[in-house]
């Protein structure tokens, strides 16, 4: 790819990232679906952290260079991107996680990948000499329907959700970082990313395929729910 081309893609990054620091909605256009990655990318870095200073323009330059051209051309398009995760990443520290998102969500969606069923998903399974049900206190006729419950069975912390009649119970934790999920409305999020489940434990986050929540055994007993945990 030739220089100026290399040059103009970095400078519309930057100004998708100009028009969100001044409380503008970025004007986005088709041809900046083939970037989504790399701004996706960037987006979560500057939610998930600190802003951090700014190199100086002189430096994004050398850094972009560098990149592009120390690759095969067969790998020029896996450069350019790169460099641009890099400039954007930057560019975006100074923003909040809420305008981060703002970028994510205003970017073209892709098409969703396939999901796991259940039977190819984990499960939490205790080890036999310390595994034990345990009552959850709920009344599987009284739950409400997609409404995640929180309980704790043992060391096992799980989400035990009602659909129809179908009962579910998945692990509490992101399955990137050991962080406990929150219920929002129909996702769980995880509050040490800003990356969200469904309720039916898929990831959510476009481009960044994290694995599905594990499941955790559950059973309904004399119409109550129990969960298996550790002793």
């Amino acid at each position: 790819m030739p220089d100026s081309e290399e040059q103009r893609l970095a400078d519309r990054l930057e100004a998708l990232v100009r028009q969100l620091l001044a409380g503008r909605s970025p004007h986005l256009h088709v041809s900046d679906a083939s970037e989504r990655r790399a701004l996706m990318v960037a987006a979560r870095l500057a939610g998930a952290r600190e802003a951090f200073p700014r190199p100086t323009p002189e430096f994004k330059r050398r850094l972009a260079a560098e990149l592009g051209h120390s690759a095969p051309v067969a790998e020029r398009g896996l450069s350019r991107r790169a460099a641009l995760v890099a400039g954007a990443g930057v560019a975006l520290g100074a923003l909040g996680g809420a305008s981060a998102q703002r970028l994510a969500d205003l970017l073209p969606k892709a098409a969703p990948g396939p999901t796991k069923t259940a039977a190819e998903r984990a499960i939490l399974e205790p080890q036999p000499d310390t595994a034990r049900w345990y009552d959850t206190g709920i009344r599987f006729a009284e739950m409400s329907e997609s409404q995640p419950h929180r309980v704790t069975a043992g060391a096992i912390s799980a989400f035990v959700i009602r659909q129809g009649e179908q009962l579910t119970a998945m692990s509490s934790y992101c399955t990137h970082m050991p962080c406990e999920l929150v219920p929002t409305g129909s996702q769980l999020r995880c509050p040490c990313h800003n990356l969200s489940f469904s309720l039916q434990g898929q990831s959510l986050a476009d481009g960044y395929d994290l694995p599905s929540l594990p499941l955790v055994r559950v059973r309904v007993k004399n119409g109550r729910v129990e969960v298996m945990g550790t002793a």
